[in-house]
């Protein structure tokens, strides 16, 4: 029987959930894999269908293979690919591959591999070209930590009622448009039920917020791993108040929280080209532990060529 490919339906759901969980450890180099927590059929409802619109099925007699894409202001984006084991395997993986490529929204489509992957160069082979990677950092926290002095007169502080529609107007702009939505602290909340504003960390100066630190807990890692991690990230500095040190100053005040929680961990992410930001982890003691690499296809533009 042909393998056929379709748009994913509510009744998939139990299927590509057992899937899922029982081939991760064959896509460990794709990013959601990494770090790998099971899925509930609920949890992937929200996450893999609610935020990748694209949800492709593969079909040959049975459900054999499903891959999800989004799009974002870099390109659409493969997520998860997962087919089951078989002779077929990849042929199903090349064809779900192709048909997010010929439905993609934007001219180009992006996968985030393991760095060393033997899939990159399958991928090259496909017309993709690595263009940048991100780094998977940690430091287990020893403290306490230094606050810098800073110059001029710089308030360090948690964030206050009300100013959560400040960071948005604000710093959602900085970040090209992927962190600070409106609604991220009670986003944050879902996935941790003690957040706070606590763990948000501001530099103010002359009354305006010039810097920001988030954090909070890892909460399904720290349940599943039985660990204890909190996660740093994002950290963003107003243009015209970089260069004076706040970055440092609101990281050191983070892990000096963390430790007054019990956290034993931190954890980030930082993309590779983002030099200053790593120095300043390593000079604090963050390792990292893990590398992957952007690989990016242009398309050809024009509706005939995607047809």
């Amino acid at each position: 029987m042909e393998v056929r490919l379709r748009r994913y339906m509510k009744s998939d759901l139990p299927s590509l959930v057992e899937m899922l969980n029982k081939t991760y450890k064959d896509y460990e180099d794709f990013y959601y894999a990494y770090e790998f927590i099971p899925f509930t059929e609920d949890y992937f409802q929200e996450k893999a269908v609610g935020q990748c619109p694209t949800v492709l099925v593969a079909e040959d007699q049975e459900v054999s293979g499903f891959a999800t894409s989004y799009l974002a202001h870099w390109g659409d984006g493969i997520d998860i690919l997962c087919v089951k084991r078989g002779p077929k395997r990849t042929d199903i993986e090349n064809l779900l591959i192709s048909r997010i490529e010929r439905e993609a929204e934007s001219d180009r489509v992006v996968v985030t591999l393991t760095s060393g992957s033997q899939r990159i160069g399958a991928f090259q082979e496909k017309g993709y070209k690595i263009y940048g990677g991100l780094y998977h950092m940690s430091a287990r926290l020893k403290g306490p930590y230094h606050v810098p002095r800073l110059q001029g007169q710089v308030t360090l502080r948690r964030l206050a009622a009300g100013e959560e529609e400040v960071l948005t107007r604000v710093f959602h702009p900085l970040t090209g448009g992927r962190r600070f939505q409106h609604g991220f602290l009670e986003s944050w909340r879902e996935e941790d039920p003690f957040f706070t504003r606590d763990w948000v960390h501001v530099a103010e100066i002359d009354g305006e917020i010039a810097s920001v630190a988030c954090t909070r807990r890892d909460h399904d890692y720290n349940r599943y791993f039985n660990e204890s991690r909190a996660i740093i990230g994002p950290l963003v500095t107003a243009p015209e108040y970089r260069q004076r040190g706040l970055a440092k100053a609101l990281v050191c005040r983070a892990l000096n929280f963390f430790i007054t929680q019990g956290i034993q961990m931190a954890t980030l992410r930082v993309v590779e080209d983002n030099l200053p930001a790593l120095r300043l982890y390593r000079s604090l003691g963050f390792e990292v532990i893990h590398l992957w690499k952007f690989l990016r296809k242009y398309l050809p533009s024009g509706e005939e060529e995607k047809a």
